[in-house]
């Protein structure tokens, strides 16, 4: 009855530390492998970083357009502008530009036919 006794009242006082243990153990792992842990807090860093240099070039980008409509206005015309938009849109040229003719790339020509053919 002694030995029961004895491995029970050891079993009681090693239980508490191992529990505490265990669950020290499962909170830091938590703490670190977890939805919010260190290393999901890296990944939205790493993802916050990225969204502000996306944010940071669309801002741009609307500056810029905002920038060409403000100079298409009827207000404050750019003549050099509205000389490009023109030529762009319509294909013109005036008489003292170099028109250079550039064959389109030869996959466009030969799409669909075989080698022999094209000799």
């Amino acid at each position: 009855m002694g030995v029961v006794h004895d491995m029970r009242r050891q079993a009681k006082q090693v239980v508490v530390p191992v529990l505490g243990i265990a669950i020290l153990a499962y909170f830091a792992y938590h703490a670190i492998q977890g939805d919010r842990g260190l290393f999901a807090w890296m990944g939205y860093n790493q993802q916050l970083k990225q969204t502000h240099a996306l944010a940071d070039a669309v801002a741009a980008q609307r500056a810029e357009l905002e920038n060409r409509v403000n100079r298409l206005s009827s207000a404050s015309l750019d003549p050099d502008l509205l000389d490009e938009r023109v030529r762009a849109m319509l294909n013109y040229a005036s008489q003292g530009d170099v028109v250079i003719m550039v064959p389109p790339p030869a996959s466009e020509t030969t799409a669909g036919t075989t080698p022999a053919a094209v000799n």
